[in-house]
């Protein structure tokens, strides 16, 4: 029956869920150990090494922490029970401010980046924390996966037709590097659906984007790939419905 259906899909994606995190955390914590036990039983390293291996410690530590964060904020997704706090916002300010402060590691990786952001107030209803993790998830993405020299367009519109009933905003993070393509294009928002062969600490741990599709959806949006958009770009989309505005 559907019920048992529903019940093995989600013990399946729980199964998925915790191999990937163990899979995950196993690179870090080896790291970890391996320099704390050269720290621990050579006593006349050089300032210099034993400094270079503190940092790398701590970054290591930095990336298991991440990815037990991103675990927790998922699982607080996963609950039917948690709500959002939502308050009235300025969306666009809350994009352009991600981006502001995201600017520095993308001109320091080549990213070239174009905005079209309203200049004017567009308020929505927003759990203003959760959607910034979505943007910045986001970001994070377009800037892992595309070569230096990648140009992006981040674009924000506002009372765009969504469906024959409903109007709202459209944000789209744009960009002419490489495309997604095949089995992974129709999983990309699944729980590591990155793959166990391009997965590692510098991929990230595979649960930024299925983080970003529960964020929105909780706000009564969609988020979608499209692997053309205005020719030589792909895009993530993310639309949001707002009740204010109404189709004709």
């Amino acid at each position: 029956d559907k019920a048992k259906k529903a019940r093995e899909l989600q013990e399946q994606q729980n199964q998925q869920l915790y191999a990937g995190i163990a899979h995950d955390l196993k690179t870090p914590m080896t790291m970890i150990m391996g320099y704390a036990k050269v720290l621990e039983s050579n006593r006349n390293l050089s300032e210099e090494d034993t400094m270079r291996y503190l940092q790398t410690i701590v970054e290591q530590t930095r990336q298991a922490n991440n990815l037990l964060d991103s675990l927790l904020t998922y699982a607080k997704l996963e609950n039917p029970a948690y709500a959002l706090t939502k308050e009235k916002k300025d969306l666009a300010e809350i994009l352009r401010s991600c981006v502001a402060g995201f600017y520095p590691t993308m001109e320091s990786n080549g990213i070239e980046v174009e905005l079209d952001i309203p200049d004017r107030n567009v308020e929505f209803s927003v759990d203003e924390p959760q959607m910034r993790r979505v943007f910045l998830n986001l970001l994070t993405n377009m800037v892992k996966h595309n070569p230096v020299g990648t140009k992006c367009k981040i674009v924000m519109e506002e009372n765009v037709e969504l469906s024959q009933e409903d109007r709202g905003i459209r944000v789209t993070i744009a960009d002419n590097g490489p495309k997604i393509t095949g089995e992974l294009q129709e999983r990309l928002f699944e729980t590591f659906a990155v793959g166990d062969s391009s997965r590692n600490t510098k991929n990230g741990s595979g649960l930024g984007l299925s983080i970003c599709k529960k964020i929105v959806e909780k706000h009564e949006g969609r988020i979608f790939y499209m692997s053309e958009w205005e020719e030589e770009y792909k895009a993530f989309v993310i639309e949001l419905v707002d009740k204010k505005y109404h189709c004709s």
